[in-house]
């Protein structure tokens, strides 16, 4: 027996490192979801949540208690009878805070499978775009003033010219 239980002591040493190792990296994977910034979303293949960061909890006001069950859709803004579903997919988009004001949000969507490969459910990361379209609308503001500014420029060296005519 005991030399069964000495010729077992290498692999059980190599386990339990394996399975020590395996614990540290799920705790370090564990801790970049929580510490995100960007919200992530888990999601069961009926689309209630069933994980909600700390990234989720300040970008949509909603507590991980509150939302956890639910299902995603009380994050989407109502159809207008001019919205089209795919204009409620992925990427820019208008989620919900839980006061009911909208944020603009970058998502991404990927599926979440199981050792067999079948589809178990799906996670979302959100980002909040939301000074960056308020930067994006400045800069527009800019180059159109900037292309106003040019044509009145040409309008008036072309109405100088023509008094110069005149005026010769």
């Amino acid at each position: 027996l005991l030399a069964l239980y000495l010729a077992m002591l290498p692999i059980m040493r190599r386990v339990t490192r394996s399975m020590r190792r395996s614990y540290v990296e799920r705790a370090e994977l564990a801790a970049i979801v929580d510490y995100s910034n960007d919200a992530i979303v888990g999601l069961s293949s009926d689309g209630s949540i069933t994980s909600w960061n700390a990234g989720a909890e300040t970008i949509y006001g909603w507590p991980a208690d509150e939302v956890l069950g639910k299902p995603i859709d009380f994050l989407l803004p109502a159809l207008d009878e001019n919205d089209t579903p795919s204009e409620r997919d992925l990427g820019r988009t208008t989620h919900l805070r839980k006061d009911g004001t909208p944020v603009a949000v970058s998502v991404t969507m990927s599926p979440i499978r199981d050792a067999k490969g079948e589809l178990v459910g799906s996670s979302i990361t959100a980002r909040d775009v939301t000074e960056l379209e308020r930067l994006d609308r400045k800069l527009h503001e800019a180059y159109r003033q900037e292309a106003v500014g040019r044509l009145a420029g040409g309008i008036a060296h072309d109405f100088g010219e023509v008094l110069g005519e005149i005026d010769a």
